[in-house]
């Protein structure tokens, strides 16, 4: 068993129990301060430990955004839904590294890493601010 799989296993439970949007607000906002720590590490140990972190964190989310997407779907929609969700996936991962790429060489590396981190915090905010609104 992987450690993706190991550290996975609880946070599914997890899901099923009625905490999945929390839970992925809180893995959210771990990967903000991950992805906006990254480039202070100037030794190899703390690199690969926060790369490993990072990737757990990622990694983990995937099963609990499956399940929040199949629970919060309309009835009889979810393959739209899911339909939706894999081309924004696949789009994304067309588009931003041209746009990092662009301006990661104009700003510098550094920039890019605090820009991606924003752009993570800024979705983590507005889903609180979705699930308050929805009370």
């Amino acid at each position: 068993m992987t450690a993706t799989t190991a550290a996975t296993r609880p946070s599914i439970r997890a899901t099923r129990t009625g905490v999945r949007a929390l839970l992925l607000l809180f893995k959210a906002r771990a990967v903000v301060v991950l992805v906006a720590l990254l480039i202070f590490f100037s030794s190899l140990a703390p690199l690969m430990a926060a790369a490993f972190l990072l990737g757990l964190g990622l990694g983990a989310a995937q099963p609990n955004v499956m399940s929040l997407l199949h629970s919060r779907s309309p009835e009889g929609r979810v393959g739209e839904a899911l339909g939706l969700r894999t081309t924004i996936m696949n789009s994304s991962h067309v588009v931003l590294p041209v746009v990092f790429g662009a301006f990661g060489s104009v700003l510098g590396a550094g920039a890019m890493f605090w820009a991606m981190a924003a752009l993570v915090g800024t979705g983590g905010g507005a889903a609180l601010r979705w699930r308050k609104h929805r009370r």
